[in-house]
């Protein structure tokens, strides 16, 4: 003889994760504050190929001194 049927379980809807809202943001830059580091990381970077090409230039000349 067959088996009775089984009765199954109704599908339940599993429970999502809700978004939370984030905490503000202590950290504020302003632009100013970007253009102002921006333009010293470029003077730094023109300072030092500027004193490394002077070191190259001062080698160069007391080297052709000693021919």
């Amino acid at each position: 003889t067959p088996a009775p049927p089984t009765a199954t379980p109704t599908p339940t809807r599993t429970p999502r994760l809700t978004p939370t809202p984030l905490p503000p943001n202590p950290v504020i830059l302003e632009n100013e504050d970007i253009y102002t580091a921006l333009l010293q990381g470029a003077g730094y970077t023109g300072a030092a190929f500027l004193l490394v090409g002077l070191f190259f230039y001062i080698g160069h000349k007391l080297s052709n001194r000693r021919r």
